[in-house]
């Protein structure tokens, strides 16, 4: 009896431990690629001074978005993949505060869960809001980067 108790608890660790290094091994693949992308956005782009946020936007194409400060201060948009690289700066550009602004204006009552900058058609540089209404659905609103101008909103269906 002791054997097979021994046996049952053995098989739920070593079925407990490969999960465990199976999604360990996945989040860390995700955290080597950001690190690689910031480190090549501070090696290529020499303007850029501090390294603000990362995030990964997935469009068309998959880019990391990395926003910083150039060597005078100003605000810099990095994006970036494994064979591309393009920076602008965001002096004279809408802000993400502004942005939130305008999403509460076009759709009252929502809970913004986050705005994250990215790219779509013809490199047009957006930000991209997500959103969760008052009866839980989530929605997304696109925003031109460069001028705030709304270019079209997707909701989704409720959530369970």
């Amino acid at each position: 009896m002791k054997k097979i108790l021994i046996a049952v608890i053995l098989s739920i660790l070593l079925v407990v431990s490969t999960v465990f290094v199976y999604y360990y091994s996945i989040w860390s693949k995700d955290q080597t690629m950001e690190s690689r992308m910031k480190q090549k956005a501070l090696n290529e782009v020499s303007i850029l001074k501090n390294i603000e946020e990362v995030h990964l936007y997935a469009g068309d194409e998959q880019y990391y978005m990395i926003i910083g400060d150039d060597h005078l201060g100003n605000p810099l948009l990095v994006w970036l993949n494994e064979e591309e690289i393009h920076y602008q700066s965001l002096k004279q550009w809408i802000s993400k505060e502004e942005v939130s602004m305008l999403a509460l204006n076009k759709v009252p009552k929502i809970v913004i869960k986050r705005i994250t900058p990215g790219i779509i058609d013809n490199n047009m540089l957006i930000y991209e809001v997500l959103f969760k209404t008052e009866d839980g659905r989530f929605g997304y609103q696109y925003y031109n980067l460069e001028n705030g101008q709304f270019i079209k909103m997707i909701t989704l269906g409720k959530s369970v």
